[in-house]
């Protein structure tokens, strides 16, 4: 909820949209950029990754904060980028900060 108001004082608009049967009720390529904070267990999590690049457009952003380092509760960094790949996604990248890493990925279709 954080995100969504920040993006929305900088004047975007912000989605609210929850898994529904496992699909997100939006479009296809509805969203410039998706953010999810924290994933599934490992059994759902790729499927979900596969549905939030499903609605970003094409060249934007799928992006997931999860736990890491010690206290990391999320998945391993080199599983959770191996997800965003099979996921279609392209210029994975990771970036930690206090104890959680943002993984990022563009939509290429």
């Amino acid at each position: 909820e954080a995100v969504a108001r920040a993006l929305e004082q900088a004047g975007h608009q912000a989605l609210r949209a929850r898994l529904e049967r496992g699909r997100l009720p939006l479009e296809d390529g509805s969203a410039d950029a998706l953010c999810t904070s924290g994933l599934p267990d490992l059994s759902v999590a790729p499927a979900l990754i596969k549905e939030c690049a499903r609605v970003v457009k094409d060249g934007g952003s799928v992006i997931v904060a999860t736990a890491a380092g010690i206290v990391g509760r999320g998945p391993e960094r080199h599983v959770l980028t191996a997800m965003f790949m099979h996921a279609g996604l392209v210029g994975v990248t990771q970036q930690l900060s206090r104890g959680t890493a943002l993984t990022s990925g563009r939509v290429r279709r």
